[in-house]
């Protein structure tokens, strides 16, 4: 047995993606509806992380597997533990599919330097599973000085807190840019996120999957960028948010048509939300902006000005709002670079455009948003496509309403935090069944 898993350990990935659907079909009913690790795997396999040989679940997957097909009781249990400690969010049911149990977000209220909220941000990431999934789909090392330069040219003050992150993880500033820098990122699955942008407010859902999810909501005050608040991706980046002048922004995967090395769209978010004030300004400096990947980037201000700015590795395009201005997956100027089946978008986009005739208020607009039975709640989380929050910031009350899915709504005024009036939250729960 010893000899034999030696030989699977280390065979080519390509061959041990063919090999394990069928070692899993060798496992007992008893054991296979339990544990179901061909949906275990398939899940690591969508994120590539079955090429990466020392990331530690896979090998514990091939450690379960005996020459016989058959598991060691013991074994069975490490696995099962393991990847529950490393994807904590996801058990498994004994109808053979995933259960996601309550996850929750870390509110984090940052008001010192970028340097100091860098090093808390970092103190609270360690141990996170989170780190062991971008560690994963990141590359080891990437041109660190070139990410330094970059970053100089349209936020320098994210250098400062890219280093007090490494403090805190106790990382090398070579090594956190390369995990944490959202600079030079291998290709992920695209993600789905539809938003609804009016002259009053701006309300977005995010669609992903809870592997790839940071489990923070930052409002951050350091006095060298503008006051922000918004859900945090890959550390530093963010998905949406808004900033002290009004200006809300978040981000919508179209394709990866001409990638490239460049900057991630969740950096670029926390860019423009860090420097910009207005909407114009913002597209100004996302036409700047070294884009690696093909994304809609969703604009509106407190004038009552909204926009779509179509960026790509190579063209970047805005779209002026009109009354109710939709932001979904694919491009209308830059069409040929959309992903050949782009239908589900398209009908998002018809539906929110259709909300405008019905006057909706902020708070009915972010209800249904975030309603579970609305067209615009999905639930395929296992295929990278499940809500798991709803962001929306009123432009008139200088309000913030958000929810993680089906959870409580966290309600506050954005106006008294930036003004030091902390909000008594420290937690978001959500729940997907």
């Amino acid at each position: 047995m010893n000899n034999t898993f030696s030989s699977l350990k280390h065979c080519p990935v390509n061959k041990m993606k063919l090999l394990l659907p069928s070692m899993l079909t060798c496992l007992g009913r008893s054991f296979f509806y339990r544990y179901r690790l061909d949906k275990i795997s398939a899940v690591l396999m969508k994120f590539d992380i079955a090429r990466k040989p020392a990331y530690e679940s896979w090998s514990l997957i091939l450690g379960l597997v005996s020459h016989r097909g058959f598991f060691i009781g013991r074994r069975v249990n490490y696995i099962y533990n393991r990847v529950r400690d490393i994807f904590p969010m996801l058990i498994v049911n004994l109808d053979g599919g995933f259960k996601m149990t309550d996850y929750t977000v870390h509110i984090m209220q940052l008001r010192g330097d970028n340097y100091d909220n860098g090093l808390k941000l970092g103190r609270s990431l360690q141990n996170q599973s989170i780190l062991q999934a971008f560690g994963a789909a990141t590359k080891p090392e990437i041109d660190a000085e070139q990410m330094k330069a970059i970053y100089n040219e349209f936020a320098p003050q994210l250098v400062a807190e890219l280093e007090g992150l490494g403090e805190g993880l106790r990382l090398s500033f070579k090594k956190t840019a390369a995990l944490l820098g959202g600079y030079d990122v291998p290709k992920i699955d695209a993600m789905g996120c539809s938003a609804m942008i009016a002259p009053a407010y701006y309300i977005r859902n995010y669609d992903f999957t809870p592997a790839f999810y940071d489990g923070y909501f930052t409002m951050a005050q350091s006095g060298q960028g503008l006051a922000t608040a918004g859900y945090n991706l890959q550390a530093i980046g963010r998905h949406d948010g808004i900033n002290e002048k009004g200006l809300a922004a978040g981000l919508h995967f179209v394709s990866f048509e001409g990638y490239r090395t460049g900057l991630s769209s969740w950096i670029s978010v926390r860019m423009i939300l860090e420097s910009c004030a207005t909407v114009e300004e913002a597209a100004y400096m996302l036409r700047h902006i070294p884009h690696a990947a093909c994304y809609n980037f969703s604009l509106g201000d407190a004038r009552g000005n909204s926009a779509v700015v179509e960026a790509s590795p190579d063209e970047v395009v805005t779209r002026a709002g009109d009354e109710v201005l939709a932001c979904v997956n694919h491009y209308e100027a830059l069409a040929g670079k959309n992903r050949p089946s782009i239908e589900h978008s398209l009908r998002r986009k018809s539906y929110i455009e259709s909300l405008g005739a019905q006057r909706l208020t902020h708070a009915e607009a972010f209800g249904l948003f975030k309603d579970r039975q609305s067209p615009l709640f999905y639930t395929d989380y296992d295929n990278l496509f499940g809500t798991l929050h709803t962001f929306s910031y009123s432009f008139q009350e200088e309000r913030v309403m958000t929810s993680l899915a089906q959870g409580e709504v966290l309600d506050f005024s954005f106006r008294e935090w930036a003004e030091g009036k902390d909000i008594p939250e420290v937690m978001m729960t959500g729940f997907i069944d």
